[in-house]
């Protein structure tokens, strides 16, 4: 027989695997209309374009949303420009995981494109850096992203 504590214990790591599996799914990316569990840390979503809404690390973020741009340009060919961020979703660590949405504009169409980035950061107090998602958000890979551990 096992004990109540044991019992609370298996619905919070359940609560908490629902919660991952989720954000699993999102991609990381659209997580607003997922809940976090009660009495731990999830990712944090920012709504960048709700003017009235502050947000953390404002320069650090533009920042890395126009790196993984300036990776997708130099990998792709492409000339894309950095317009305006959207919204990210983080999570508070001293070593942060980031997804970015971020609009570009398209020079080549004259239009503004919806895209995507993920960066990680590598070391504590440092610009060590990984890009591991840079795309625009209507190019669905056809298998799984990876999905980097939040602030691994």
């Amino acid at each position: 027989m096992s004990s109540p504590i044991l019992r609370i214990e298996d619905g919070f790591i359940l609560t908490q695997m629902n919660y991952w599996e989720q954000v699993r799914e999102s991609g990381g990316f659209d997580i607003e209309h997922i809940s976090v569990p009660q009495n731990t840390r999830g990712l944090v979503p920012y709504d960048c374009e709700n003017k009235r809404m502050r947000y953390p690390k404002r320069v650090l973020v533009n920042l890395y949303a126009r790196l993984g741009l300036h990776r997708y340009n130099l990998s792709k060919g492409t000339n894309l420009e950095f317009h305006h961020l959207k919204k990210f979703n983080m999570i508070m660590n001293c070593i942060s995981s980031y997804r970015i949405t971020l609009v570009a504009y398209d020079p080549a169409t004259s239009s503004l494109i919806t895209f995507l980035v993920g960066v990680s950061e590598e070391v504590y107090a440092s610009l060590n850096l990984m890009v591991f998602i840079a795309r625009p958000q209507a190019d669905k890979p056809p298998f799984p992203e990876p999905i980097r551990p939040i602030g691994n």
